[in-house]
């Protein structure tokens, strides 16, 4: 695994493999669920997000395999931002 390159320290703490769970607007209990493995690519510059993902519904089960690329802009010192419209249940797993 690439180390990530030190001007992305704000990032150091997703790195690591993650589950959470949560719903969708209309669920009344949680219905996604996912499990997340966040890694440094590109000499440390990205950080590569892979995993399944299960969307739960009364008609149907949904797995989706992920990738996400998640850089980070230095230059206005905040980590990039996920704009979510539910609370997420997440927890870190080693």
């Amino acid at each position: 695994m690439a180390k990530l390159d030190p001007a992305f320290e704000p990032l150091e703490k997703l790195i690591g493999r993650w589950e959470s769970k949560g719903r969708t607007l209309n669920a009344t209990e949680d219905n996604i669920f996912a499990t997340a493995t966040f890694e440094p690519i590109l000499d440390g510059k990205y950080i590569q997000v892979t995993g399944p993902m299960t969307f739960s519904s009364e008609k149907a089960k949904h797995v989706h395999d992920s990738l996400e690329i998640v850089s980070y802009d230095a230059a206005r010192n905040y980590p990039p931002r996920r704009r979510c419209c539910v609370p997420w249940n997440v927890q870190r797993r080693r």
